[in-house]
């Protein structure tokens, strides 16, 4: 879990900074996690409201979606975090906003955390920009090797005209 412990923040800018297995932030059962995870909160505190801006540093295991080949991506993701005793600012439904009290001393961040570094995860999954992928006949990567499959694709509707001849005046 990770928690902000905000009873702890002076008044004005602090920094706080750690790292986190991926189990700490329930993160175990996707094995794209396996390093840890880098956490820097930057924190102002102004009166009764404390922002924070957090930047997570990771690396995640992949599978290319083109050639299947597994690759590591660097991932970086910053959230912005409004802790606050002003009832109305939270009502507004913004997402990232906790209501705090006198006597709340802690909030957890651990979800907001988790849902960042799964949404940054790609969609399509590409392990470089040039990827050629695999030979769709025999399955060779092409980015580590040439096949020697026919690469003439045909349609066998047009196989009649192959018998066709034209005589040369």
């Amino acid at each position: 879990m990770v928690k902000l412990n905000f009873a702890a923040i002076k008044e004005g800018h602090s920094c706080l900074e750690l790292d986190v297995a991926s189990v700490d932030i329930d993160l175990a059962e996707f094995i794209e996690f396996a390093y840890p995870v880098h956490i820097v909160h930057h924190l102002d505190k102004v009166s009764n409201e404390i922002y924070v801006k957090t930047t997570l540093s990771t690396s995640v295991n992949l599978e290319c979606d083109v050639c299947l080949d597994s690759y590591k991506l660097d991932l970086r993701e910053t959230i912005d975090t409004i802790l606050t005793k002003d009832s109305e600012l939270v009502d507004r439904g913004e997402e990232e906003v906790y209501l705090i009290s006198d006597s709340t001393t802690e909030i957890d961040i651990t979800d907001s955390i988790r849902q960042s570094l799964l949404l940054a995860i790609p969609y399509k999954k590409i392990c470089r920009e040039n990827c050629k992928g695999l030979c769709p006949i025999c399955g060779v990567n092409f980015n580590h090797e040439q096949c020697t499959c026919a690469n003439e694709k045909t349609d066998s509707r047009w196989e009649a005209l192959k018998n066709i001849t034209f005589e040369n005046k």
